[in-house]
């Protein structure tokens, strides 16, 4: 999916798929790792949070490619005045992977 964004967003896990961002345009800052700040579990697998504490930045550019691994809490930030357009692949884990991982 492509995706744009003119402010920042709020704290994310996701459990089951990976993120990889292909930014197309324009520049920010995704936020990796941490702690998610309020969380709250709003569909399966998939948390949501005020913010991030503790996490480390990645300014981004057009060009720039991030993997981040499921279970890895992240958060776009964009200051004033920045946009920028992703391209977004959701990876899901696989089913086996994930059935370990629950024991």
């Amino acid at each position: 999916m492509i995706t744009a964004r003119t402010k920042s967003g709020g704290a994310e896990v996701h459990a089951h798929f990976s993120d990889f961002l292909i930014v197309v345009n324009g520049e920010g800052t995704e936020l990796i790792g941490g702690t998610v700040v309020d969380p709250k579990e709003v569909a399966d697998g998939e948390t949501r949070g005020l913010r991030l504490e503790g996490a480390t930045p990645h300014a981004l550019r057009k060009g720039d490619v991030i993997h981040i691994a499921a279970g890895t809490p992240h958060q776009a930030i964009e200051a004033p005045g920045q946009t920028i357009t992703i391209f977004v692949m959701k990876v899901e884990k696989p089913a086996i992977e994930a059935s370990q991982a629950a024991k």
